[in-house]
């Protein structure tokens, strides 16, 4: 007898949610109303249903507003980290969009051999630069800061005039770094001058500055990029003027798509007109063709970095591979910097490919916490233009759709609630939800769109989860009050 009562006290504190919901259903039922009466007349099974969508879809309209809580981000953060490892080093989703990439990095024997120099030797960067240029890459990133001169610039320049002969079809961004104002001051962040702009300037046809700066999470991590930055530039004549930088990734897409000069047009068209404003960054609509579009604004989700393509292989981990220019090709090959200097006339099939020049020695300090651990921010680069050509943004489904999808599945969990009930519906619902939605969100994630259903069918498994302690709590009640009226029957008799 005592054991029992002590079952039924562990009982009640689970289900105190679910009382609170009987409290609110008899106060509906007494001033209710005509509503209150066709309640009544429904089945079992459907005032489930409909109690079960009230809780599941009010969850899901109070998610929509919170979409900034810390609690909703982190949420967040964990479903698509989780996500993205699921494809770690997974083939393209899209063959036909996908562009294989060279990774030309200064890594940490060539750092040594070098020297350890404080400044990247601008002669041996103009012989990658070079190298990469006469093998046919369509692009080339150069992620090593050129802010200040070296005596070693004079190579450098004279490297970068040949992408001014006629013939050439090599784009260069040249990652640029900024300063911030300082406080008390107000305005546009200020572009840090690079000494060849006196010599290309800004507007050059095939030497570009870009921005590869990201958005860092609470938690560390680079998840999302930025489509563009505002900055004020201080030109030749020693006058400021506001100019618009794309993001590295957001100019290969519009360079892919002979809309370049288009991008730098609506981004122009953003400034304020002196470097004292600030710029409000529009939910405007860049759209690149029929099928890629690109917001200007707009939420974080959309500018989430797919990452796919991993610094480090894991054991039994290798690169996949795509068909480019007819043949097998990584969608990844790193190559040692030092390796091309040692052998000057080596040759490598770059036609077409997009070609990262950059760093991965320690000293750089250029290595940033993501989804798939630490990498340097070439690699980044790497996967942001992969994600950005693959998908264009990622595509969370609006609030309807959400909602229908939300209300269909909360249907079909209520009514195995009402075939199995107790845990085994809890059980059923759980291997639903990881058979059915787990591989579908799966699958859309791939194709660039986020679904999260999680929560929301969360709260009715826990509510279901609820009325069925309540239900066995008035069981073991009724047992209790049994066997009281038995021991009394038999105290009698004697």
């Amino acid at each position: 007898m005592h054991k029992l009562k002590a079952k039924i006290a562990s009982l009640e504190k689970y289900a105190s949610a679910h009382n609170l919901l009987d409290k609110a259903e008899a106060l509906f039922l007494r001033h209710g109303g005509p509503v209150a009466r066709l309640w009544l007349k429904l089945s079992g099974t459907a005032r489930a249903v409909v109690i079960n969508l009230l809780i599941g879809l009010g969850i899901g309209l109070w998610l929509f507003t919170q979409t900034n809580s810390d609690l909703i981000r982190k949420a967040e953060y964990n479903g698509i980290d989780w996500v993205l490892n699921q494809y770690r080093g997974s083939a393209p989703a899209h063959p036909e969009r996908a562009v294989p990439f060279t990774f030309i990095h200064v890594d940490e024997e060539t750092y040594r051999e070098w020297g350890e120099p404080i400044f990247t030797p601008r002669d041996k960067l103009a012989a990658l630069i070079r190298y990469a240029r006469e093998n046919g890459a369509a692009s080339i990133v150069v992620d090593i800061a050129l802010d200040r001169p070296t005596p070693d610039d004079v190579p450098l320049q004279e490297e970068l005039s040949s992408f001014n002969q006629p013939g050439n079809r090599t784009h260069l961004f040249q990652i640029r770094t900024f300063m911030a104002p300082l406080e008390g001051e107000t305005g546009l962040t200020r572009l840090r001058t690079s000494f060849l702009d006196k010599t290309f300037g800004l507007d050059h046809p095939y030497i570009h500055p870009a921005s590869s700066l990201y958005n860092l999470a609470e938690d560390g991590v680079v998840r999302h990029w930025r489509v563009w930055e505002p900055v004020c530039h201080v030109g030749k004549d020693g006058a400021a003027q506001p100019v618009a930088l794309p993001s590295v990734q957001l100019a290969t897409l519009a360079i892919s798509h002979d809309q370049y000069a288009q991008l730098k047009q609506t981004l122009a068209n953003q400034l304020t007109p002196g470097c004292d404003q600030a710029v409000e960054l529009p939910d405007q609509i860049f759209r690149v063709d029929s099928r890629l579009a690109v917001h200007l604004g707009g939420d974080r989700i959309k500018k989430t970095i797919l990452y796919s393509i991993p610094w480090q292989l894991k054991p039994g981990e290798s690169r996949p591979q795509i068909e480019w220019n007819g043949t097998p090709t990584p969608l990844l090959t790193k190559i040692p910097a030092r390796r091309i200097i040692q052998q000057p006339d080596l040759k490598e099939d770059l036609n077409g490919q997009i070609v990262i020049i950059g760093t991965s020695h320690a000293e750089a300090r250029d290595t940033h916490m993501t989804p798939f651990g630490e990498m340097p921010g070439a690699m980044i680069i790497i996967n942001a233009i992969h994600s950005i050509l693959q998908h264009g943004e990622i595509q969370p489904p609006g609030l309807l759709g959400k909602l229908l999808l939300q209300s269909a599945l909360i249907v079909v969990m209520s009514l195995i609630f009402a075939r199995w009930r107790s845990l085994a519906g809890a059980v059923i619902t759980y291997v639903l939800i990881v058979a059915a939605m787990l591989p579908l969100s799966l699958w859309l994630f791939k194709a660039g769109m986020w679904l999260d259903f999680a929560l929301p069918l969360l709260a009715v498994q826990l509510h279901q989860v609820a009325k069925s302690f309540h239900e066995r709590i008035d069981r073991a009640r009724q047992m209790a009050q049994i066997e009281s009226n038995n021991s009394s029957n038999q105290e009698k008799t004697a």
